[in-house]
């Protein structure tokens, strides 16, 4: 950790800094914080983390709501019991079964003005239901673990070409110990290929 170059001015760095781990679990940090400083507006995050959910909270604006779904229950009772689930923006919701869930026919979640959704939900293989469903209600996505399927995932990241209009592929920062996830940054309203993105 000591040889790491760090940007001191993120704010996703003391994330990394505090725990040697969150350079695995949390690669994306440096392209989540990137992507909700260009798309202001409430965040959808589906999956809950020790990376994600509290850099969120701490980061987002009082006007913006982050909304977090979370399938696992061990998880879902961890993070509602964190200090930073206090945040009066943060809102998190036990999902017992994706598909039947209050999310595909509540108005409020079918709506197409969410700026940031974070993909990073169990099981796996149904992430891709997700991203097809709200990428179309979304400025930009971004999809966790996209190299996972190279190493032995079944998480059908082929389809996302044939779902999103841009997409480009994010690897992890060198120092993360192999297997270290990739993160996809995915649109059908931005090219975000035009965009600088940094994991510095």
């Amino acid at each position: 950790m000591d040889n790491i170059k760090w940007n001191s001015d993120r704010k996703c760095y003391n994330f990394w800094k505090t725990d040697p781990n969150n350079l695995v679990y949390g690669s994306f940090l440096p392209i989540l914080e990137q992507a909700v400083t260009l798309f202001k507006g409430d965040v959808l995050e589906f999956g809950s983390g020790h990376n994600s959910t509290p850099f969120l909270c701490d980061f987002l604006s009082e006007e913006d709501e982050l909304y977090t779904f979370e399938y696992d229950l061990t998880w879902y009772e961890n993070i509602k019991n964190c200090k930073y689930h206090t945040k009066k923006n943060h809102n998190i919701y036990h999902i017992k079964d994706w598909q039947s869930s209050f999310i595909y026919e509540d108005d409020f979640y079918k709506k197409d003005e969410w700026s940031v959704i974070f993909i990073d939900h169990s099981p796996g293989e149904r992430r891709i239901e997700e991203i097809k469903n709200f990428i179309n209600k979304c400025d930009i996505m971004l999809i966790h673990d996209f190299n996972a399927d190279s190493m032995g995932g079944a998480y059908g990241w082929s389809k996302v070409y044939d779902i999103c209009t841009y997409c480009k592929e994010i690897p992890a920062r060198e120092e993360v110990p192999y297997p270290s996830p990739s993160t996809a940054i995915v649109s059908n309203k931005h090219d975000i290929n035009n965009m600088k993105w940094s994991i510095e």
